[in-house]
């Protein structure tokens, strides 16, 4: 376990000794993580809160305040509107009701586009400052290429099955005229099975049980943490990045990270013609199957444009996504809690 003692003294009281100082050392020796943060050394001027919780941290929120540190809030997706085919819609909207309570006690509210800043406007007068997601290049290494024959990759977890349902079809049709790879990454087919049964999503895990069953030439590689994702996408060398999404509000609010992961591994995204993807992404498609389906057999025929396009992908990405140039973006949302009233 990983365990932090809040301590309320400096001093090594009895009480503080007994119950905080030499339990920490036998669990230590015990295997166990064990912290200390002393309240009175509480020394920072900006706390960055994210998203939402399962509780409000009223009391904490409290005494940060008193203790004179600023609160950022910081969210990259819209969470009150969370869409119902997502497996974890009911727990999520529970806890996004802290959403409110978050962005009323926070200086300033970082997001991660102009548009999911226009949503928040709605529920706040504070000032929202777009701070784009980017990468630490030194984390992502360019593909191998040269695959025998085209491989295809599809990334998301299962809060984008509505998508995956979507583009199974389109691969399954073209598998009849195309000899090609299919790599599926983040999908946990213990997910899909456990899914079956609820309200909301169970339709959707049912049919993508379905069509993956009518897929050739199909890996299946389960969710990974993100320190380690660049390793699993630059190994899983695909050609083509598939990225479908569904026009709503709340895909709107999202932000084009995957289009910056497959750029930085050197693998070419096609998008469909929806915010966020269009106002980044040089290979888009509108959401109809016939659509997709011409897209990808002129991308699977023709070598020369995807390397074309891939090309600019990666360079813009490079130029305009690398965390080390935008680091400043984030300072400067910081100096403007610093700042806040």
């Amino acid at each position: 376990m990983k365990i932090l003692y809040i301590a309320n003294s400096v001093v090594q009281q009895a009480s503080t000794f007994y119950r905080n100082i030499l339990p920490a050392k036998a669990l230590r020796k015990r295997g166990h993580t064990v912290d200390f943060l002393p309240i009175s050394s509480f020394d920072y001027d900006i706390v960055v809160l994210n998203r939402f919780y399962a509780k409000p941290f009223e009391e904490e929120i409290s005494k940060i305040k008193t203790l004179g540190a600023k609160i950022v809030y910081e969210t990259d997706d819209w969470v009150i509107n969370i869409p119902p085919t997502n497996p974890l819609y009911y727990q999520a909207r529970e806890e996004a009701k802290n959403y409110y309570f978050l962005i009323k006690s926070a200086d300033v509210i970082t997001c991660t586009t102009p548009y999911l800043r226009d949503r928040i406007k709605k529920d706040t007068d504070k000032k929202i400052l777009v701070v784009p997601n980017s990468l630490d290049l030194s984390y992502w290494r360019v593909r191998a290429g040269n695959n025998q024959k085209i491989k295809i990759g599809y990334t998301g977890s299962d809060s984008h099955w509505e998508e995956l349902n979507f583009i199974l079809d389109i691969l399954i049709d073209l598998q009849r005229t195309y000899d090609f790879d299919v790599v599926l990454l983040g999908l946990g087919i213990s997910q899909l099975n456990e899914a079956e049964v609820l309200p909301n999503c169970g339709y959707l895990a049912k049919e993508i049980s379905r069509k993956l069953k009518l897929l050739k030439n199909l890996k299946v590689r389960e969710w990974t943490s993100a320190d380690k994702y660049p390793q699993v996408l630059t190994e899983e060398n695909l050609d083509i990045g598939l990225v479908p999404l569904i026009d709503n509000e709340f895909n709107r609010c999202r932000s084009c990270l995957k289009f910056y992961e497959y750029a930085a591994t050197n693998t070419l995204t096609i998008a469909s013609d929806v915010i966020p993807y269009n106002t980044e992404v040089n290979c888009l498609v509108k959401n109809r199957f016939a659509d997709w389906k011409k897209k990808l057999q002129e991308l699977i025929e023709n070598k020369k444009l995807r390397e074309d396009l891939v090309r600019e992908q990666r360079k813009w990405v490079i130029e305009n996504r690398d965390i080390e140039k935008n680091a400043i973006l984030w300072e400067n949302a910081f100096k403007e809690a610093i700042n806040a009233d």
